[in-house]
């Protein structure tokens, strides 16, 4: 009996397993990323450096390296922030989960979270809804 017990919760835990494995996210490509970061300059015209970060294809980090910007007003930040996270619903789809924009004076060093940079949220969610909504 004790063996029959311990079969079935080997059973539950395969299809548990089974199961959770069939919603990984999607791998996303680096020419997906080489797009998006190609279309900073757009946003933020004085973009000299880019970089993009995303943990488990779901939390997208987006470092920018701009001097000039990094004086912007609260709105010009947060406008930016939103058009970022436009652009990267339209260029890696609604598997992005969260996005913030991070405006640094370094051009050189961008650690994942730099030292002088400003968080701005990109209101992924929000974004999400408007598209569902359309």
């Amino acid at each position: 009996m004790s063996y029959l017990k311990l079969g079935w919760k080997m059973l539950s835990s395969i299809v548990i397993l089974g199961v959770a494995s069939c919603n990984e996210p999607r791998i996303i490509e680096m020419e997906e990323v080489h797009k998006y970061e190609d279309g900073i300059p757009a946003i933020i015209p004085s973009a000299a450096s880019v970089q993009t970060r995303i943990e488990k294809n779901l939390d997208l980090k987006l470092i920018v390296g701009a001097p000039d910007f990094y004086e912007a007003s609260p709105s010009e930040m947060h406008q930016a922030a939103i058009r970022a996270g436009q652009l990267a619903l339209a260029t890696f789809g609604k598997d992005i989960e969260k996005g913030v924009l991070i405006i640094t004076k370094d051009l050189k060093n961008h650690p994942e979270n730099p030292a002088d940079g400003i968080v701005t949220d990109m209101k992924i969610d929000s974004l999400k809804a408007e598209l569902t909504a359309k």
